[in-house]
């Protein structure tokens, strides 16, 4: 038997890149999975018949995520553990079945309660870029909050080129008039030419470093060169009120103040459901959604639901 703290500590070791949070969810999961097969040997997991193990997350009336979650965490102990590969097939396949659900789910616009309150027509949100441009023109003060609205709605909202990314992607995104040297951070590279440059994100592992050009008559440029007046430093974006890169909770803030004209609280989760739901609206071709889908930097598996809508 292996106690909840030594596997945390063998996925660690498995897995060096990841953060203290990132494990303290792995151990808070691990825990959810304990309880659910009624052990604290969660190393019995390597004899369970799958299927056994399927019943009980299904029984136990989880969410997709959350089942698709402790999948996760499933699939991560039958790497440190060395589950045969049949079972590890049959986890993989269930992940799959699950996420595809989800991904059905949203692209039917089943929406929570809030997310529901919340909805906004994705005409209105592409009229945000514009709105805060002409504040940002017609005000003589608050130049530089004005300027960064118009710059973080400009990338949300630019069309099929950039669709909504996670809004960790540019949070600690960092600002070069060159090609960067390093792999570590995501940058906007503004030289001849325009390109995102993204080595961490969320499913970077299975999807491999990215590379994303910008048109030269893209809007977001005309947007970051005003921003670019009040912002001298290394990173593309900085919250104002101190002038340093944003936290994660301060982004999501800052970009509901940035959609609020909307009258809707919008956070980047929900700008990425709205997108897909417009554009599932009309049936689009394999490779078009194949191209929508590495943009959105889906996994393999979401993409896969994706790519086989009807």
């Amino acid at each position: 038997m292996e106690s909840i703290t030594q596997l945390v500590e063998k996925i660690k070791q498995s897995r060096p890149g990841l953060t203290a949070s990132t494990l303290n969810t792995y151990q808070t999961r691990l825990k959810k999975l304990s309880t659910l097969i009624k052990s604290p040997d969660l190393t019995l997991l390597k004899d369970m018949e799958v299927p056994i193990v399927i019943k009980i997350l299904d029984e136990n009336a989880l969410s997709q995520s959350m089942k698709g979650n402790l999948l996760t965490v499933i699939l991560v102990l039958a790497d440190i553990l060395e589950f045969d590969k049949d079972k590890i097939d049959l986890y993989k396949k269930e992940k799959v079945k699950n996420q595809v659900k989800y991904m059905t789910k949203q692209q039917e616009q089943k929406k929570n309660i809030k997310e529901d309150e919340n909805w906004v027509n994705i005409n209105d949100l592409k009229k945000i870029p514009d709105y805060w441009k002409r504040k940002f023109q017609k005000s003589t003060k608050d130049k530089k909050i004005n300027s960064l609205k118009w710059l973080v709605a400009s990338l949300y909202m630019t069309g099929n080129y950039l669709p909504p990314e996670r809004g960790n992607i540019y949070i600690k995104m960092k600002y070069s008039k060159t090609k960067p040297d390093d792999d570590e951070f995501n940058y906007f590279v503004d030289g001849n030419k325009k390109e995102l440059f993204l080595n961490d994100f969320k499913t970077v592992k299975a999807l491999g470093k990215k590379v994303f050009k910008i048109p030269k008559n893209s809007k977001i440029l005309k947007a970051l060169n005003a921003y670019r007046l009040y912002n001298t430093s290394e990173y593309l974006l900085i919250n104002p009120k101190n002038n340093k890169p944003f936290t994660s909770p301060r982004f999501t803030e800052f970009l509901q103040t940035v959609f609020e004209p909307t009258g809707k609280k919008v956070s980047s989760v929900l700008l990425r459901k709205i997108f897909i739901s417009d554009f599932y609206k009309d049936d689009k071709s394999l490779k078009t959604r194949k191209k929508i889908a590495d943009k959105m930097l889906h996994s393999s598996d979401v993409a896969q639901s994706i790519y086989e809508k009807k």
